[in-house]
């Protein structure tokens, strides 16, 4: 039978790429891949698939000169990309199964991200829900959550430009005290008017916050969750009004 050489351009390109001193065995290792495919396929399959594994070992040639250079300033690991390069085309059937199972490792483990993520960082039960983001911020040495002034927060909404609108709030707990109210105390949270436009979600009675309610010595507004509204007021529409 006649030898076949590998494709021109797979030698010059594995030439170029490879380390200084391994060409010609880098060389060697694509005439024997290419005369194993020639065995077993027809001339015009065995360039096809020798072309192919060529491309696969520039991608790996690429790889390990970058790791050279940012671990080890340029010595290393060529003999061990040669030798799993060799068991790779020794045993294809090992190679194939190998590849499959990445696959699916690959596919499961992005599946599960996304479920995951889902339960996690669920969408907001809001129109346009999957739009809404948190920003925070964390302390560059520690990774540690670090909370913001309202300072930053005044300068973020004024700067931003990506963003259609920008929120800010805390949670707090507070004794609810009044009139006909069911005292104890409550979860609240202390919010920028601004999230009431986020939401887009009409109050059933009475208004939202406004902007005009954030400026220095306006009377303080509380807007009652429903569930609230029932439990402590008992959904009574004279709630609104109400000194707390």
């Amino acid at each position: 039978m006649t030898h076949c050489h590998p494709p021109w351009w797979a030698r010059v390109l594995l030439r170029c790429l490879a380390p200084k001193g391994d060409a010609e065995d880098v060389l060697g290792d694509l005439e024997e891949v290419h005369r194993i495919h020639t065995q077993r396929y027809n001339p015009l399959a065995a360039r096809v698939l020798t072309g192919l594994e060529t491309l696969d070992m520039a991608a790996a040639l690429v790889r390990t000169r970058i790791y050279m250079l940012r671990i080890y300033g340029g010595s290393g690991v060529m003999q061990d990309y040669k030798l799993g390069f060799r068991m790779l085309v020794k045993f294809p059937g090992l190679t194939l199964a190998g590849g499959l199972a990445l696959a699916l490792a690959i596919g499961l483990g992005a599946g599960w991200y996304d479920v995951m993520s889902d339960v996690l960082h669920p969408r907001m039960p809001f129109a346009d829900g999957d739009r809404f983001v948190e920003i925070q911020t964390r302390s560059a040495a520690t990774s540690r959550r670090e909370y913001r002034v309202l300072h930053d927060f005044a300068a973020w909404r004024r700067d931003a430009r990506s963003l259609e609108e920008l929120g800010a709030y805390r949670t707090v707990e507070r004794n609810l005290v009044g009139d006909d109210v069911q005292s104890g105390p409550v979860a609240v949270a202390e919010i920028t008017a601004s999230a009431f436009r986020l939401v887009a979600v009409p109050p059933l009675h009475g208004r939202p916050l406004l902007d005009a309610d954030e400026r220095p010595g306006a009377p303080s507004v509380v807007v009652l969750g429903y569930d609230m509204w029932h439990q402590r007021f008992g959904g009574r529409p004279d709630a609104i009004g109400q000194t707390m």
